[in-house]
């Protein structure tokens, strides 16, 4: 009888982590779609409080949402320039991506554009992102939700 109260109790207890092992992937999702959320938004729509600088749409459509590895894939420059800015990402696509996504996988959200990182960290949207793209969507998420590390 003790054999069966001790698988009992077993079963309870593995139940009880996977439970909590979906629960944490989905929370995981949560934060990942959250912050990719905020790396795409247009700045124009939002303010310059997050998101995207958009002039011609090439860095706003540059951004990428992987598992395992980063992207490096690019937009080539927009022929009609400001005129018909490139569309970013539409978020179904990057909902898509994050449906697939398991515990232990590393998610890069990036963008390869040589100038992305003057844009990131030398204030080359002074106006529309003068703070950056990524750091504050980083910060942003942590606000949003308590104690999550976002690197």
């Amino acid at each position: 009888m003790s054999s069966n109260i001790d698988q009992f109790e077993r079963d309870l207890k593995k139940l009880g982590q996977e439970k909590f092992v979906r629960q944490l992937t989905e929370l995981y999702k949560a934060v990942v779609l959250t912050a990719f959320q905020y790396v795409t938004a247009n700045s124009l729509t939002v303010g310059v409080a997050y998101g995207s600088p958009v002039l011609t749409g090439r860095f706003y459509g540059s951004h990428t949402l992987t598992i395992g590895s980063v992207d490096t894939r690019v937009k080539p420059e927009n022929p009609k320039g400001s005129a018909a800015p490139y569309p970013g990402i539409p978020l179904s696509q990057a909902a898509s991506i994050v449906a697939r996504l398991k515990l232990d996988d590393i998610v890069y959200i990036a963008n390869a554009l040589p100038y992305a990182r003057r844009i990131e960290f030398e204030g080359w949207s002074k106006f529309k992102a003068p703070n950056g793209v990524y750091r504050v969507a980083a910060n942003l998420v942590r606000m949003k939700y308590k104690n999550v590390t976002v690197n």
